[in-house]
């Protein structure tokens, strides 16, 4: 199963594509670069994974989710 979350704003840039979900990436001016990041990484967790695919005025984030998930021994 999986969802998608679509926007129509400016699009992101190629170069960038590959790093949005590097932890420190950002563009902005007082950016963080954690949040994309963060996500990646609790998606992952519960075996989960998410992409990103942009053109311009349309940048679709897909997160795809394993019905096989088992839950990690403590």
């Amino acid at each position: 199963k999986s969802v998608s979350i679509i926007d129509n704003g400016n699009g992101i840039p190629k170069n960038h594509i590959k790093n949005v979900f590097d932890e420190n990436f950002t563009t902005k001016k007082n950016g963080h670069g954690k949040g994309l990041y963060f996500c990646k990484i609790i998606l992952e967790e519960f075996g989960a994974s998410i992409a990103c695919q942009s053109i311009p005025n349309k940048t679709e984030f897909t997160i795809q989710f394993n019905h096989t998930y088992k839950e990690k021994a403590a």
